[in-house]
């Protein structure tokens, strides 16, 4: 997955691998084998064109969470040795 979501933003398609989907009906009705990852590539539209409510989200700045919140060493809730270095 890493290697074609680097070759898109390289060639400009973006990659958007999607939650929720029903892997198990995937599987049967399209035949697909294990292990399974179900994603969109696309080029991005004209967020103009989304209706005013996904409008705000999809321009709506980013918020992400720091990598203190979620990369851990050995106990869960203390930051890896590396993510404590950066900062």
């Amino acid at each position: 997955m890493a290697s074609l979501t680097f070759q898109a933003n390289a060639c400009g398609p973006t990659v958007c691998q999607m939650a929720g989907v029903n892997i198990e009906r995937a599987r049967e009705t399209f035949s697909i084998p294990e292990p399974v990852v179900i994603a969109a590539v696309g080029y991005p539209g004209d967020p103009n064109r989304l209706p005013e409510n996904l409008q705000k989200k999809t321009l709506a700045a980013r918020q992400r969470k720091s990598a203190e919140e979620f990369v851990f060493e050995n106990i869960r809730g203390q930051p890896a040795a590396a993510i404590r270095k950066r900062t």
